[in-house]
């Protein structure tokens, strides 16, 4: 197991070995052909041992390829626990500004999406977000609506994370839903709404449908609106 601790990567070995496997096994078909042919030819060989010696070789590569089998499924394995070992710990362990991201998340999807995990690749961590199906998607598999979201999302669990040490700070938006349908929209100003019982929230928008969403959302009450054009 220290070996896998400090070697490279699972997946660069298991590649590796699978490719040396199917180096084995080609190596091992020619031999095979070539006792084929030495049995074929072996009665003018006069009892020369070439065909025993192929046969020899033939008996090396299958146990060199058994080895390497045996390796090769004991990393696969090693593999699939590492990856739910990690997947638990993220689980148990997510940052606070992750954990509520995933929540501002499903409700800005209107629960399309139940959260944020993390993953990891050759080249990092990444961010993947989790569809109520159990689907995982990357951010380059999003829309642009939804990836919008998610970035808000983390906005404002970071804003909201911010707040518990600091000073309230204004939180300014500049036409943020114009690729929002209208259910992710009212769901979105709803949320808009919560944070600005902690700080004030400046939205800026050039469309006159959007003002009237929040108003029938949120109430007249709930909003003050100034207009820039005279």
């Amino acid at each position: 197991m220290n070996e896998l601790i400090n070697c490279r990567p699972l997946p660069s070995i298991i590649q590796e070995l699978s490719s040396e496997l199917k180096r084995l096994s080609d190596q091992r078909d020619r031999i095979l052909g070539d006792i084929r042919e030495s049995k074929a030819k072996f009665a003018h060989w006069n009892g020369s041992g070439i065909a025993a010696e192929k046969h020899a070789q033939c008996e090396s590569v299958a146990a060199e390829i058994a080895e390497h089998a045996k390796r090769l499924s004991v990393l696969r394995l090693a593999s699939v626990l590492l990856n739910t070992a990690m997947e638990s710990h993220r689980k148990k362990n997510q940052a606070p500004v992750l954990s509520r991201a995933s929540e501002l998340f499903c409700k800005l999807t209107c629960g399309g999406f139940v959260g944020l995990q993390t993953d990891f690749d050759d080249q990092g961590p990444l961010l993947v977000a989790e569809r109520s199906t159990g689907e995982r998607l990357h951010l380059a598999g999003l829309s642009e609506g939804t990836a919008d979201q998610l970035y808000l999302s983390l906005r404002i669990a970071s804003l909201e994370e911010w707040l518990k040490r600091h000073e309230p700070v204004p939180f300014i938006v500049d036409d943020i839903l114009i690729t929002f349908d209208d259910q992710r929209c009212a769901a979105t100003l709803e949320v808009l709404s919560e944070l600005s019982n902690r700080t004030q929230v400046l939205f800026f928008t050039h469309h006159q449908h959007i003002v009237d969403m929040a108003t029938s959302t949120l109430g007249a009450k709930a909003i003050a609106t100034h207009s820039l054009v005279s």
